[in-house]
């Protein structure tokens, strides 16, 4: 099919980090970074109709979002959260937030910080799913657990136990 605009309104802010999430009937979310510093999205079905208009995922100091959906339909949204202009980071610098959303786009629980610990900040979102619904998630931490600056850390969710997990401290 041809190209289609996913951002309402085109005009006044400048728009950047899409990324695309494809559920298992084809149906997808889009996720963008909406300058100055907010998340949005948009829902399509597999026919590539919108479903919806635009929504907010985080209002304040977000960048860099990343989607994942899951086996039943639910998607789930992640993103590296600042500390400036109503950001709360994650008490300490900037921090990977998530929240869930049902295969209708309603949100399900508040946001929620994904790194375990908070020292420096925490970068870099990334998520992946398995065919049970448990999803990885993976950031880049500055100084976590005295680990060397800029080591990537994932955190397993779902069926199994929630817990980070050091993948690369060489």
């Amino acid at each position: 099919g041809g190209e289609f605009v996913v951002n309402e309104p085109t005009t006044f802010y400048f728009r950047t980090n899409p990324r695309v999430a494809v559920a298992g009937g084809g149906a997808f979310v889009i996720v963008w970074q909406h300058n100055p510093l907010s998340v949005l999205a948009q829902r399509y079905d597999a026919a590539g109709m919108p479903q919806g208009g635009n929504f907010v995922i985080s209002p304040f100091e977000a960048a860099g979002p990343v989607a994942q959906f899951t086996p039943h339909g639910r998607f789930v949204v992640a993103w590296t959260q600042g500390v400036g202009a109503g950001g709360s980071g994650d008490g300490s610098g900037r921090g990977i937030q998530a929240r869930w959303f049902a295969a209708d786009g309603s949100p399900g629980a508040p946001a929620f910080r994904v790194n375990t610990s908070t020292l420096g900040d925490q970068d870099i979102a990334a998520l992946g799913s398995d065919g049970a619904g448990r999803v990885v998630r993976g950031w880049v931490s500055e100084h976590e657990k005295g680990q060397s600056v800029n080591n990537v850390f994932a955190q397993r969710h779902g069926l199994l136990e929630a817990r980070a997990l050091a993948v690369d401290t060489a």
